[in-house]
């Protein structure tokens, strides 16, 4: 069912999560107490109702206006809300050990969710552009929130700074877009895209270099090893996953309404330096959250190579991929987020997680399970991500591309094998904390979806290739 008018109901979780958001400011502004993790709860079953409101509400689809609702945008929305929850889920045991009293970072959270979603549902530049700086600025203070860590600080103005540089290129770009092809819709960009002038290609192309900056694509990738090592691990976790399936999707969408075929070329050279690029820096990393920064940006080369394909073929695996690799980041930050020493606090090498199987098991074989999942390997979930992947390319006639995605997936795997090598034979110094109940329930949720989705598969499937076929 089509609407032929704009219907409210459809964006009922954005107006639930936005006034939640305003409440929980006000109500921390009034609270000298450390209301964090009651904060924090409120934050979570608003987003639990959002979650209960995609799946369930059976609201018309809206394909008129700036702001589209179909099953592309619910689905992904649902992964969106579903990873944002993990993150503040997280949030309760880092507040609890790290004396983390920051009253503001449920509502910041909740309002950088809002952005996400809007953006998922964009139709035109200006509606994304503001979705868009909603979920930035937010994301400037997230990152920088733990004020009394130099590392905190640090990574919130380097985020800032080229933010702010990438928000004046997308601005830019937006207006030479609109001077060129007399509108913003997608539906008019498309059309002048049909003899495009040199100043409509250019706006476009910063356009999408702003979006390969929130994305960390190769080149403009240079804040995600920073902002990941400095960031609280509860705000690199969400960065890692919410962020960039949500902007993914909307380039997907972009891509697939305005910008194919003409700009295939581009985003394979990008996907092209990305997975090369993230792969071969992650073998050098010593420290456990710049070498998933740097999976990070490979990986999402990989999902760039399905945009590259195109079709409902490539944005299916487009949308099954992001699925996949939101899954295991979250896990795998749910477990470096246990790695807590009682005389040392957080711990993030490598080599501190050296004889983690033998100390602790249960932790050290999700992590493992997380980790092959994150590097391909069968007969595990994220395998099966990048077989489609490899699957839409090569129905493509993408070959060299695949070739390199294969290439670089043995390399991020190598990197990542090195972790579990350590943890399974390496001899361990000093053991870590016990894992906080919250952590063991995200822990073990990503786990568990990765060893038992057969279970599941067929539905998540049909769901992502009907998200994709609403799209064409």
């Amino acid at each position: 069912m089509i609407a032929s008018a704009w219907n409210p109901l459809v964006f009922i979780p954005e107006m639930m999560l936005t006034v939640t958001a305003l409440s929980l400011l006000v109500a921390g502004a009034f609270n000298r107490e450390n209301a964090t993790p009651t904060l924090a709860l409120a934050a979570l079953g608003a987003l639990v109702g959002s979650l209960v409101w995609l799946c369930f509400s059976g609201t018309p689809e809206v394909n008129e206006g700036p702001l589209a609702f179909d099953e592309f945008a619910r689905f992904v929305k649902i992964v969106v809300v579903l990873t944002s929850g993990a993150c503040v889920a997280m949030t309760l045991a880092y507040a609890r050990h790290q004396s983390f009293a920051r009253q503001e970072y449920p509502s910041l959270m909740l309002l950088a969710v809002v952005g996400l979603m809007v953006l998922v549902s964009a139709t035109d530049l200006l509606t994304a552009f503001l979705a868009i700086e909603l979920f930035a600025i937010a994301s400037y203070v997230l990152a920088a929130i733990n004020r009394d860590a130099e590392r905190s600080t640090e990574a919130g103005l380097k985020l800032l700074l080229l933010g702010a540089l990438a928000s004046a290129i997308c601005l830019f770009g937006i207006s030479l877009v609109y001077g060129f092809a007399g509108g913003l819709s997608f539906s008019v960009i498309a059309l002048a895209m049909a003899s495009p002038s040199p100043g409509l290609l250019a706006g476009i192309g910063m356009v999408l270099a702003a979006i390969a900056f929130r994305l960390a694509i190769v080149p403009f990738h240079t804040w995600a090893p920073d902002v990941f090592e400095g960031a609280p691990t509860p705000v690199a976790a969400f960065l890692s996953a919410a962020p960039q399936v949500a902007v993914m999707a909307f380039l997907t969408r972009f891509a697939t309404d305005a910008m194919m075929p003409e700009w295939q070329p581009v985003l394979a050279a990008l996907a092209v330096l990305s997975m090369l690029f993230g792969a071969i820096a992650a073998l050098q990393q010593r420290n456990i959250k710049r070498l998933l920064a740097y999976c990070a940006v490979s990986q999402w080369g990989l999902a760039l190579l399905a945009i590259t394909a195109g079709g409902e073929a490539g944005v299916a695996a487009a949308v099954v991929f992001m699925t996949i690799f939101a899954i295991a980041m979250t896990g795998v930050f749910a477990c470096v987020l246990a790695m807590r020493r009682d005389d040392e606090g957080m711990v993030e090498e490598i080599d501190d997680v050296a004889g983690l199987m033998r100390v602790n098991p249960w932790m050290g074989m999700g992590f493992i399970v997380l980790l092959f999942s994150l590097a391909g390997l069968p007969p595990l979930l994220g395998f099966f991500g990048k077989y489609y992947v490899l699957l839409a390319a090569m129905d493509a006639g993408l070959l060299p591309l695949a070739a390199v995605a294969i290439v670089s997936s043995a390399m991020i795997a190598f990197a990542l094998l090195r972790v579990v090598k350590i943890m399974m034979f390496d001899t361990f110094t000093d053991r870590l904390e016990p894992m906080a109940g919250e952590l063991r329930i995200v822990l073990a949720v990503c786990a568990g979806l990765s060893v038992f989705f057969f279970w599941f598969w067929t539905p998540v499937l049909a769901a992502a290739l009907a998200a994709a076929q609403s799209l064409f």
